[in-house]
């Protein structure tokens, strides 16, 4: 899979190959392929970027956090963040792996879902989601935040 914590330094030709390993491991497992990418760290490299161009995939990164890495943290304080910053068509970041956060972490971040789709179907417009998937890519489609021309 994708390396995250060298990604951004890691040189254009293995950042291809990380792309690609990746995209075809999770079509492999979703039986379908991947049509966003979410960069490592939330960086979007120029490698990266030119990667997902190539493979098809639209990166999207993350708008809102938890803070489910840190020691300590239990779901409802990383509810309580994530609901301060998210919008709708917002992407969440929750980490599914102790190698980078605190030991248990992971924990937190599978208590916390439950807790944010209430909140989402009571705050978040339906659709957000769903806009997000197939409205205009500021990055690959000339959207609102393009940039050059």
């Amino acid at each position: 899979m994708c390396r995250r914590s060298d990604s951004a330094s890691r040189g254009p030709r293995a950042a291809a190959v990380d792309l690609a390993r990746t995209y075809e491991l999770t079509a492999h497992a979703l039986g379908t392929p991947p049509s966003w990418h979410r960069p490592p760290c939330g960086v979007l490299t120029t490698p990266a970027l030119l990667s997902c161009r190539a493979l098809g995939t639209r990166p999207v990164p993350w708008t809102a956090w938890g803070a489910d890495w840190r020691r300590g943290a239990t779901p409802q304080p990383v509810h309580d963040t994530v609901v301060t910053s998210l919008r709708g068509g917002g992407t969440v970041l929750l980490h599914d792996s102790d190698r980078t956060s605190a030991p248990g972490s992971w924990r937190v971040a599978v208590g916390a879902p439950p807790r944010l789709l209430r909140t989402c179907a009571q705050r978040v417009p339906a659709g957000g989601a769903a806009a997000r998937a197939h409205g205009p890519d500021p990055v690959l489609r000339g959207g609102p935040g393009a940039r050059g021309k």
